[in-house]
């Protein structure tokens, strides 16, 4: 997942917690992986990660906790890829206060890149094909 930021984009500061969402994947065994990089990782914990910008070509960070702002493009996202996906949650998130962050978008829905992530609790479970099970 890369963040398309604007050119004049800078990394800015949490002054409170932010809540977000991330979407997991969920594999045989019933552990959650991030999509892109297939980290395991465990609801309750708080991760860290360097936060990269990255403007060779195009302006993007594609290095850092990767987040969406709202669950309706959370959802819109799922639905739209079910097949990418496949058995997935919905996870509440924080990017906990004094963290490092930039705003942009990834496929049209608002969302962040941060350098740290708590994965508060899981929200919504969509097994494939998709009916959303809370």
């Amino acid at each position: 997942m890369c963040l398309y930021i604007h050119k004049n984009s800078r990394r800015l500061k949490a002054l409170e917690d932010i809540k977000v969402y991330k979407i997991l994947n969920v594999n045989e065994n019933g552990q959650f992986l991030t999509p892109y990089r297939h980290c395991v990782v465990e609801i309750g914990k708080t991760y860290e990660s360097v936060l990269n910008k990255n403007v060779h070509d195009k302006y993007e960070v594609d290095k850092g906790l990767h987040t969406y702002k709202k669950l309706d493009e959370v959802k819109t996202d799922i639905e739209n890829n079910s097949s990418w996906y496949g058995d997935c949650v919905v996870c509440k998130c924080t990017i906990p206060k004094n963290s490092f962050y930039y705003e942009g978008l990834f496929d049209d829905a608002i969302s962040f890149a941060s350098t740290r992530l708590k994965y508060d609790r899981v929200i919504l479970r969509y097994n494939y094909p998709y009916s959303p099970k809370k």
